[in-house]
């Protein structure tokens, strides 16, 4: 449905089925253990964004998740109970030409007890093309076709996982193959 929601909102309609042909799913299980000490911060996971096209994470009453804004602040996402989070990845940043962003996060312990959640990544197989819909004057081309899983094995094997956006190191159009 989100998906949806994003293609008919930048006129993409036409793209939308290939996409969920070509979608796959990870649901993975988490467990954050609780902090040995709760005066000090303990880092659940470093910042990070996510190298899917979208994030959907189910967590317990424990929170932990905090997310970078754009003008750098961190804020903690206090998740009422029964309620979701959607994120967006590296992927739908670069299908989108840069014009959605992959959300900055990381899980801070505070609370004395586990963290569980679970969390739906999207990935699409195959080459995935930046829609000419999303390439204008106001918005040249950024971004290279890609290929999803690609961007993954980029992440996991090289020296970008540090740096602002995987995705533009993977495929920027200013990256050479």
């Amino acid at each position: 449905m989100v998906d949806k929601m994003v293609f008919e909102s930048y006129g993409t309609q036409k793209h939308y089925k290939s996409h969920v042909e070509s979608t796959t799913y990870l649901l993975r299980p988490i467990k954050y253990s609780a902090p040995d000490n709760i005066i000090s911060n303990n880092i659940g996971t470093n910042i990070h964004t996510d190298k899917s096209f979208l994030t959907i994470l189910r967590q317990t009453e424990v929170n932990g998740l905090e997310v970078q804004l754009k003008n750098g602040e961190w804020i903690s996402v206090d998740v009422p109970p029964g309620s979701f989070v959607v994120m967006s990845g590296d992927a739908y940043q670069a299908w989108s030409n840069g014009r959605i962003h992959a959300a900055r996060h990381q899980v801070i312990m505070k609370e004395d007890k586990e963290r569980y959640c679970l969390a739906l990544f999207s990935f699409n197989h195959g080459t995935t093309n930046i829609p000419k819909e999303l390439v204008d004057s106001d918005h040249p081309l950024q971004f290279n076709p890609f290929d999803n899983f690609g961007l993954v094995h980029f992440y996991l094997n090289s020296a970008t996982q540090m740096s602002e956006s995987s995705a533009k190191a993977y495929c920027g159009v200013n990256v050479e193959f």
